[in-house]
């Protein structure tokens, strides 16, 4: 007998897209330190200058690193888990055994909005992060941590029911929620 494979997934994206995509949550705060320096009085430009050009650097450094790894789909059967991603291009899959993972709902705010990941933790200390970029449809989070609980034979508590609730709401309103 064979085991049903639960397939949950979004799109490929290629390193220079995740890396253009990270680099897109952080271009407001350079907006504003550009704004800030033009409107500065002449001395203080070199400053503004020197702080922007190491902001800069650090936002590159940062957005770099958020784009080296990225999960586009999670297998789940019966006995293990399947998580499929990329390493700057280079596809790689790891399986792991479902009762040596756990799932956490993480919940991210910014300027405008909230937005929600999925943190899988194998009891080896690796962290897969589902989400990081923020580009999967809610709908399949909801769905995937609910198929990662009843696979686990585990319950969903209180606190973890208020965040699903905070995904579904959230799918609903960007019209991504199935029936």
């Amino acid at each position: 007998m064979t085991d049903k494979i639960n397939t949950f997934a979004t799109e490929r994206l290629s390193f220079y897209q995740r890396f253009s995509l990270t680099l897109q949550l952080v271009s407001f705060s350079i907006i504003v330190c550009v704004v800030i320096m033009f409107f500065s009085k002449y001395d203080m430009i070199k400053l503004f200058l020197a702080l922007g050009i190491i902001y800069l650097f650090i936002t590159l450094l940062v957005s770099i690193h958020r784009s080296v790894t990225y999960i586009y789909e999670i297998q789940i059967d019966a006995n293990k888990i399947s998580v499929l991603g990329q390493q700057y291009n280079k596809n790689w899959i790891t399986e792991i055994e479902i009762k040596n993972l756990d799932i956490f709902i993480r919940k991210k705010y910014t300027r405008v909005s909230c937005y929600y990941y999925l943190v899988i933790k194998s009891h080896d200390n690796k962290k897969f992060v589902v989400n990081k970029l923020f580009n999967w449809n809610y709908f399949i989070l909801y769905k995937l941590y609910e198929e990662f609980k009843k696979a686990k034979s585990e319950k969903i508590n209180f606190e973890e029911k208020y965040l699903l609730e905070g995904i579904e709401k959230k799918a609903k309103d960007e019209f991504q929620w199935r029936n």
